[in-house]
């Protein structure tokens, strides 16, 4: 059921309909209470929960006749055990972009393109571990995310011990100039060799997290992964905003994170006008923290990009492309919908080093490989 869900999302906001992260929250939840699961009452759960605008209304019906009619779903099932079988993967609706030919530009290659990608995504909930590498978090139910998290954080671990210093194997580079010290007692002779200490590529890392409502199912697992990552090879520091920033490292407690996210919520001062606001948390980093960024210095975005149209600050996040050692951009949402609507990832990108999709395990190992190789 969730599987679908995302699916007819996905759809929507490729069409030009702005459907929120918070509002795809309030569906799958308002199909947990539904009192029955017959194709009429999901219809109208999900038209009300993610219709805002009665333009899409026409394209809504057509997306949910294609995504899950072919499901037959029963009254036995819920929105958290209904899991997308291999037959109505097959009947799902293409979410390719189709070059025209077809209602609303869909091509035949298209259809073919959409029809593979709903069959992945059914494909990936299988049993087990692999299994949960390639579940949405979105999609987790509450035993799943404690599961997630676990394997997040024993992941982080494995890929930092395999980065971090220089010269790492062996015991290092030999100091000649002490060996040539020491060995004056022994007549010149050196008796031991006097290894030079590594140096450590251990760099800070500055993390800036959006906290606003369409982050916050995301950002457990986010910061779960990047600071207990990062913090293995460095100093980390943790900003977050909604429409201020505001430095909450004081406040993130590495073994808990879900409850920091709490106490984040209770005693930071990220909220002003209550609008996501991109371009002012970056104009308020760029007045009280631009003078720490070095090449030694590191930035990594967490955030949908997507900010009320208000102005980008792009300006901003130029200036600490030229001053720190990248940026890295975390983005929850798939490519698809980036440029869309009030998304500002388009304008966003040309600042970043990478930007990476990050809506489940397996593409937040792929942000860890590049970042390692720094």
């Amino acid at each position: 059921m969730v599987d679908h869900v995302m699916l007819l999302v996905r759809f929507l906001r490729e069409r030009g309909a702005t459907v929120s992260t918070p509002e795809v929250l309030d569906a799958v939840a308002a199909l947990n209470v539904a009192p029955s699961y017959d194709p009429a009452t999901i219809r109208t759960v999900l038209r009300a929960c993610l219709i805002k605008d009665k333009e899409f209304a026409q394209l809504f019906d057509s997306a949910f006749d294609c995504t899950f009619e072919p499901q037959h779903a029963t009254e036995g099932d819920s929105a958290e055990t209904a899991v997308v079988p291999e037959q109505a993967a097959a009947g799902s609706l293409a979410v390719g972009r189709g070059k025209g030919g077809g209602e609303e530009g869909q091509s035949e290659e298209g259809r073919t393109a959409g029809l593979s990608a709903a069959q992945s995504r059914a494909a990936a909930y299988q049993a087990g571990e692999s299994g949960l590498l390639n579940l949405p978090f979105l999609a987790s139910r509450p035993n799943q995310k404690n599961q997630l998290l676990a394997i997040i954080r024993e992941l982080a671990k494995k890929l930092a011990s395999k980065s971090g210093s220089r010269h790492q194997r062996g015991k290092g580079r030999v100091d000649f100039r002490r060996l040539w010290r020491n060995s004056l007692a022994a007549g010149g002779i050196p008796l031991e060799l006097t290894w030079r200490e590594r140096r450590k590529n251990k760099p800070r890392v500055f993390i800036i997290c959006d906290l606003s409502n369409s982050m916050y199912a995301y950002l457990p697992f986010f910061l779960e992964f990047v600071f207990s990552f990062a913090a293995t090879r460095g100093t980390v520091r943790v900003f977050g905003f909604v429409d201020s920033l505001e430095e909450i490292t004081s406040l993130i407690d590495p073994a808990d994170m879900s409850k920091s996210l709490e106490t984040v919520s209770a005693k930071a001062r990220v909220v002003r006008r209550g609008l996501t606001d991109y371009g002012n948390a970056f104009r308020g980093f760029y007045r009280y923290h631009r003078e720490e960024l070095t090449k030694r210095t590191f930035l990594v975005i967490v955030g949908d990009a997507r900010n009320n149209n208000f102005r980008s600050g792009v300006e901003y996040l130029q200036e600490f492309r030229a001053r720190s050692g990248g940026i890295y951009w975390l983005n929850p949402e798939d490519k698809s919908s980036w440029g869309t609507g009030d998304s500002y990832m388009d304008v966003y990108l040309p600042c970043c080093d990478t930007a990476f999709p990050c809506e489940n395990i397996t593409q937040l190992k792929k942000f860890a490989d590049s970042f390692a190789v720094k």
